[in-house]
């Protein structure tokens, strides 16, 4: 995207990815992800929206004292298919999670319950999180492939969904064309599927 067209959607997604750069994000343009054949952001499939190889750096440093166990227990459960609740209900389900971390039974070395509770975002300090915006992340559904403008990540979970349309273009028709779409295809980007 060199010297786009002023008020072009590409022109819009340059200025939005130099806002969330401004704002302490490093940024990749995803479009060749894949092109070695594999993720160079670690996915195993298309199909995956978290980011697991960054969450699981950024609880490694969130939950020092917390076993390497009670952490892969948590990005299970944050992955964890959710394809039976409603969007309304997966969604109450990670806000609970992002706000007050996942709450995972574990044994000590004595085989006695040792439950622990994983912060998935450092909300007083953010400086401790890692902040990742894609551009042109390409997402698997079960019919279809998609191709999103912005996605925002911290600590590889996707939190902020952005569709750009160039200003000569109406609003609805990024809502209509795109966003409803993107619900019914790549349903996992909005409840945090696997």
């Amino acid at each position: 995207m060199t010297n786009p067209k002023p008020g072009s959607e590409e022109a819009l997604e340059l200025e939005t990815i130099k806002l969330f750069e401004s704002l302490g994000y490093s940024h990749q343009n995803c479009y060749g992800e894949w092109d070695s054949g594999k993720s160079n952001l670690g996915r195993a499939t298309r199909k995956e929206v978290v980011l697991t190889s960054k969450l699981q750096s950024a609880l490694t440093h969130l939950n020092p004292d917390k076993p390497t166990d009670a952490i892969d227990q948590a990005i299970e459960k944050l992955t964890q298919d959710r394809a039976s609740l409603s969007l309304a209900a997966a969604n109450r389900e990670t806000y609970k999670r992002l706000k007050d971390g996942v709450k995972v039974p574990t044994r000590d070395q004595d085989g006695n319950p040792d439950d622990h509770t994983i912060k998935l975002i450092d909300w007083q300090n953010p400086e401790n999180n890692d902040f990742f915006l894609a551009s042109q992340f390409w997402i698997a559904g079960e019919t279809y492939i998609r191709r999103t403008d912005l996605i925002a990540f911290i600590n590889g979970i996707p939190l902020v969904f952005i569709e750009l349309k160039a200003h000569t273009e109406p609003i609805q028709k990024a809502f209509d064309d795109n966003f409803t779409d993107y619900l019914k295809t790549i349903p996992q980007l909005f409840c945090l599927m696997p």
